[in-house]
């Protein structure tokens, strides 16, 4: 997947590995739930919201479901091997 085609879509977003994705929508929060490929893998996120207030930066070495402060719309980019998934909430 090229860095500059976005996938975009409102509603559960989920995959596998790299990605940059257009979160469309307009809740104030997502839940992030990421398991690992390998003992090695991290998962690294980036959120771009509309304002720089609504910017998050957000990881971990260990498998997790957390639930986020991320203002839709915006940009989420996913550094990681492993598996993922982000579901806007409320």
């Amino acid at each position: 997947e090229s860095w500059h085609v976005w996938a975009r879509g409102g509603g559960r977003q989920s995959g596998r590995g790299p990605t940059l994705r257009r979160l469309d929508g307009s809740t104030t929060s997502a839940e992030v739930s990421w398991t690992p490929a390998a003992p090695e893998d991290s998962f690294q996120g980036r959120y771009f919201g509309v304002t720089r207030e609504a910017s998050r930066m957000f990881g971990d070495t260990e498998a997790f479901t957390e639930t986020y402060d991320l203002a839709l719309p915006g940009v989420l980019a996913v550094k990681t091997a492993g598996t993922w998934s982000v579901t806007p909430q409320g």
